[in-house]
């Protein structure tokens, strides 16, 4: 099964990837609709608002208390990554 180059997300459908392109090699939460990745800046600021949210919690997961703690945990998720080594 594919995984996204940016946040291991699995892709199992046409679906999770972006812009439904089979061929994407990143998920539809790191693309925008029409298939177009989307920069670090917005994956980042988009994962804090995740871990800072219910619906992190109703996954699961803990949710961030803090910005700084929501930052660390986004940082870590991404950094991790194939798509983005090296980004500092």
């Amino acid at each position: 099964m594919a995984k996204c180059l940016s946040c291991s997300r699995p892709m199992p459908t046409d679906e999770d990837h972006g812009g439904v392109h089979p061929q994407n090699e990143w998920c539809s939460n790191c693309c925008h609709p029409d298939g177009s990745r989307k920069t670090y800046d917005e994956l980042v600021a988009g994962f804090m608002a995740w871990v800072q949210s219910e619906s992190c919690e109703r996954m699961g997961f803990p949710r961030a208390v803090t910005q700084r703690e929501a930052r660390a945990r986004a940082e870590a998720t991404y950094l991790m990554s194939p798509a983005w080594k090296g980004i500092e």
